[in-house]
């Protein structure tokens, strides 16, 4: 963290959460945020160390200010920062929905040890509802069945995305 930034339950400037120094899981940095209001103007980064994490269930990265969060990995190698389930999906891996927005996210493979088929229909990074997810160059999906979505009056900004192996369809 960085400076005095938070008091109670307000962010004040810009922080960086460490993923798994601080926060064991990308869902805990992003639970931790969902108790706190960011300021206008500040940022917070959730930083996303190397190594390969196992989701158990859907990363819920809706929050109110949502805009001013970044979740970053490896930007210069996102095949070190691997996100991924154990087997086939039961559920998507990142979700954004109701109106909320995603500021921000790169650094990341997003992959499956397998080809996921029809009985396994899950999305690496979804938008749903009104949901909006921006995602920096350096993004790569691999083995989902739906790789990238948005669904439903969503948006998702994933210009230089690289998706391979989906199932059905790589960026919706």
């Amino acid at each position: 963290r960085k400076g005095a930034a938070l008091i109670g339950g307000f962010i004040g400037d810009s922080v960086t959460l460490n993923v798994p120094a601080q926060y064991a899981t990308i869902q805990a940095a992003f639970a931790y945020l969902s108790t706190k209001t960011i300021a206008r103007g500040a940022t917070v980064t959730i930083q996303v160390a190397d190594g390969t994490y196992t989701l158990g269930s859907t990363v819920n990265a809706n929050h109110p200010q949502g805009s001013q969060i970044r979740l970053v990995g490896n930007v210069t190698t996102p095949t070190n920062c691997v996100i991924t389930v154990s087997g086939a999906p039961t559920f998507d891996a990142l979700y954004v929905d109701g109106g909320n927005t995603l500021g921000y996210l790169d650094g990341f493979k997003f992959d499956l040890a397998g080809k996921a088929g029809i009985t396994n229909n899950f999305t690496a990074v979804l938008a749903n509802n009104g949901g909006t997810i921006i995602c920096g160059p350096q993004i790569t999906v691999n083995n989902w069945y739906y790789g990238i979505a948005a669904r439903n009056g969503s948006f998702v900004y994933c210009r230089y995305a690289n998706v391979s192996n989906s199932g059905d369809v790589g960026i919706w």
